[in-house]
């Protein structure tokens, strides 16, 4: 992501839709929510337990979805649909899921045959075309929520959700995170 940072992606107005590019502009974006650099200009990351270097090991996280798509773009990739995220988790093929929340390619929309659960106002009001999908689970959800099937929700511009992303190689069904 640094790469992608450094290569000047934030200022590249051809990696961003309009609505990213507008917010992008309007928000001065330039690196992930939390991150900054420190008095020798080295990136740093603050979380919930303070600040810290960057492990490049690490998933990135504090990027919204229209962050997500950029460096998709700008890596030649694209964000997998929900779909395709959750099989390639139920066939095992995805490593280190849980470490960040993941942004997928589609809206939250109603599967066939839905019912609202646990309650009504959990997911039913939120199938609006404005809310996008995300799946994994962050380094603080809860274990149970952290399953293949499990779907978290929320506006493009969120950006504090502990949220990343796993990219998809165009034209192939191999992801990479």
């Amino acid at each position: 992501y640094l790469g992608f940072m450094e290569d000047g992606g934030y200022a590249d107005r051809r990696l961003w839709s309009d609505e990213g590019w507008a917010w992008c502009v309007h928000a001065n974006a330039g690196a992930p929510h939390g991150w900054f650099r420190d008095s020798q200009a080295q990136w740093i990351a603050a979380g919930p337990k303070g600040t810290h270097d960057l492990n490049p090991e690490s998933a990135v996280i504090g990027i919204n979805r229209y962050e997500a798509a950029a460096f998709a773009a700008w890596a030649g990739a694209e964000l997998p649909h929900e779909y395709e995220w959750e099989v390639a988790q139920e066939m095992g093929r995805l490593r280190r899921t849980g470490e960040a929340w993941e942004w997928c390619a589609n809206l939250f929309h109603p599967y066939p045959g839905f019912r609202d659960f646990p309650y009504r106002e959990y997911s039913l009001p939120w199938f609006d075309t404005r809310h996008y999908v995300l799946r994994g689970g962050g380094p603080h959800t809860m274990p149970e929520t952290k399953r293949a099937s499990f779907r978290n929700y929320y506006v493009p511009t969120a950006r504090h959700i502990f949220a990343g992303l796993r990219l998809k190689l165009r034209g192939s069904k191999s992801e990479t995170k």
